[in-house]
């Protein structure tokens, strides 16, 4: 017997029997008991149509599903992507050892192999995504291209405000510090004197 929990939190037990699949067969359609057979076989839709994966868990868990007062639509909204894959592993298990017990092996193998398959199947699509998602991210890092060396307000390419580039004497104005008292030159003015005007007092 194996068991899954769906979205809600409820828990389900499978077990098959041959009146279960009896039950399965009359109000699906379905053979539990021959799941290889006809042109698309019960087996390989159990691993990829998620429709019919579904409906042969719910008809095989009715009686519970009538107990817990569970409908078949409430059943369906209560299977979530991670309840409907742990229901289709454990209906795989089950079916498996029911063949087992059966002694036939060659159904046995086949729905165990089956699983594997789906197992497989899973891993290759996460590795797949996450390959995508690794070749995305390195494209969009080779197109953007590395940061800029040039600052915008570099001072070895803007010239100082005070300064023109045609004056090859202009001096620039020394800041006054607080408390201290300019120089003096010998005109009595903080600037000295112009070599015209000393040539006239001379």
């Amino acid at each position: 017997m194996h068991g899954f929990q769906d979205s809600a939190g409820r828990k389900w037990r499978l077990e098959l029997t041959i009146g279960a699949a009896k039950r399965v067969r009359d109000l699906l359609g379905e053979n539990l008991l021959a799941p290889e057979g006809g042109e698309e076989p019960l087996l390989a839709r159990l691993a990829t149509d998620p429709w019919v994966l579904a409906d042969v868990l719910y008809v095989l868990l009715l009686p519970q599903a009538q107990a817990a007062g569970v409908s078949d639509e409430e059943f369906g909204a209560s299977l979530g992507a991670d309840a409907i894959l742990d229901g289709q592993t454990a209906l795989l298990a089950e079916m498996a050892d029911f063949f087992h017990r059966l002694h036939r092996t060659d159904l046995a193998t086949a729905v165990a192999r089956q699983a594997q398959l789906v197992q497989a199947a899973v891993e290759a699509t996460a590795d797949r995504i996450e390959q995508t998602a690794e070749a995305a991210l390195a494209e969009i890092r080779s197109t953007s291209g590395g940061p800029s060396t040039a600052s915008p307000g570099s001072s070895g390419s803007t010239p100082h405000p005070s300064r023109s580039a045609n004056c090859s004497t202009c001096t620039t104005a020394r800041p006054e510090v607080p408390g201290t008292t300019p120089p003096r030159f010998s005109n009595g003015s903080p600037t000295p004197a112009s070599p015209g005007r000393e040539g006239e007092r001379s």
